[in-house]
Parts: structure tokens; sequence; C-alpha cells
């Protein structure tokens, strides 16, 4: 009779430590999963100026030829969305003047002034929806 409890003791550990290394496997795979969920909505470091959540993208083009913008010089700079209403989307920092909005694309304007930013680099605030805010980190030089 302790054998059979034994054995059976030993069968229940192992089943209990089965079970156990299952829900630790499934709880890294989720983990996984939500991480690289969350990388995929932040800006893609390949395109500095990309923002990606889920289908819809916010792509930002300095016209300069350039990935920075010049200090106390006015440059054309485009947002192009996808899937996003204009509506929907704000965009603001300093310097920054919309000229025009089509379908898909603002035009605007950005001048950085010298005075005005602590370091060289320009927070461009974009908010969808009232609820989804994220920044471009602009370089700016002289």
């Amino acid at each position: 009779m302790k054998k059979i409890v034994s054995i059976v003791l030993i069968v229940l550990i192992a089943f209990y430590i089965y079970k156990l290394e299952e829900s630790n496997t499934e709880l890294l795979k989720m983990n996984r999963d939500l991480t690289f969920e969350k990388l995929q909505n932040v800006i893609d470091s390949s395109h500095k100026f990309i923002y990606k959540n889920g289908n819809q993208k916010i792509e930002m083009k300095i016209k300069n030829g350039k990935d920075f913008l010049i200090y106390d010089t006015p440059t054309k700079v485009e947002f192009i969305t996808t899937n996003v209403a204009p509506r929907d989307v704000m965009i603001y920092g300093t310097g920054i003047r919309i000229i025009k909005i089509d379908d898909n694309t603002f035009e605007t304007e950005v001048n950085v002034p010298k005075k005005y930013v602590e370091s060289d680099v320009l927070n461009v605030t974009i908010t969808i929806d009232k609820n989804n805010k994220f920044q471009f980190k602009v370089p700016v030089k002289n």
C-alpha cells in the first residue's frame, strides 16, 4: 500500500510540475507578444520620424533633405497620415505653423528660434483622437 501511495504522490507531483511549466511557458509567450506589440507602437528606429499604431501611421518628412532642422531657418515639413482622419490630429511644438491640410497630408513650416529651445532638440507633439499622444524628437543645429 505504501508503494502505491508513493507512486501516486510522484505522479501527482510530476503532473503539478508539468502544469506549472506549461503555465510559465504560456506566460512567457504572452509577455513576448505584448512586448512586440508595444514595440510596434513606437517610432521605428530605422525611419526616425515614423509612428505606427496598428494600421494607423504618421510620417514626418523634413523637406530640406536632411534629418534635422536649422535654427532660425523656416523649413517645410510634411506630415503624412495613413488611416487617420486629419480632423482627429493635432500637431504642435515651438515654431510649427500649419500651412495647408489635404486628405492625408499636413504641410507645415517649422522655424525654431534659437532663444526658445533649451536643448538642440525640437519636441514635435502629435495627438490622435485626444487620447493617443506621441512625440518626434527632431535634432536642431546651427
